[in-house]
């Protein structure tokens, strides 16, 4: 989910590390009440796998040096960043 000016102005582009950042942060803050929310509108999602689906594109412009896309349309290069933001957490095992 993203701003919807934003997100047109974004195009197909990723959005810059600083962006991806904020929203890992929120989803993580705020996963379980999205998850209802949407579950209500009859749409199924599951934190984990977006994760890994936004790991999956970063490597894709990592390894294509695609330019993100930030505020204003300035594009930028990845610095690598997005590696660390999107590390998976440990799993927690029962007992």
């Amino acid at each position: 989910m993203a701003h919807s000016t934003c997100n047109r102005n974004k195009g197909a582009s990723l959005a810059a590390e600083c962006h991806l950042e904020d929203w890992v942060k929120r989803n993580e803050a705020d996963a379980k009440s999205f998850a209802q929310e949407l579950r209500y509108l009859g749409i199924v999602t599951e934190w984990s796998s977006s994760r890994q689906v936004a790991r999956w594109a970063y490597e894709g412009a990592d390894a294509t040096n695609a330019l993100l896309w930030n505020t204003n349309g300035e594009m930028l290069p990845s610095t690598g960043y997005w590696r660390d933001i999107l590390i998976e957490p440990p799993v927690s095992l029962p007992g």
